[in-house]
């Protein structure tokens, strides 16, 4: 069995990466809003989403 630390070390590592993800799913959405908003800039956004097979939900 690993020590206390070890355990507390490993919880930083999680905490980090999902701060991590956090801003860079933050850092996505701006992205994919910013492209929304000309037609050729959602046309290019639809044409990547289709490549990778992801969907994107309206936004209201």
């Amino acid at each position: 069995m690993g020590t206390d630390k070890t355990y507390q070390e490993l919880v930083g590592m999680i905490d980090r990466n999902l701060e991590f993800l956090r801003l860079q799913r933050k850092r996505l959405y701006d992205i994919v809003f910013t492209l929304s908003q000309t037609e050729y800039g959602m046309a290019l956004l639809m044409a990547r989403c289709e490549k990778m097979q992801v969907t994107i939900k309206k936004c209201a």
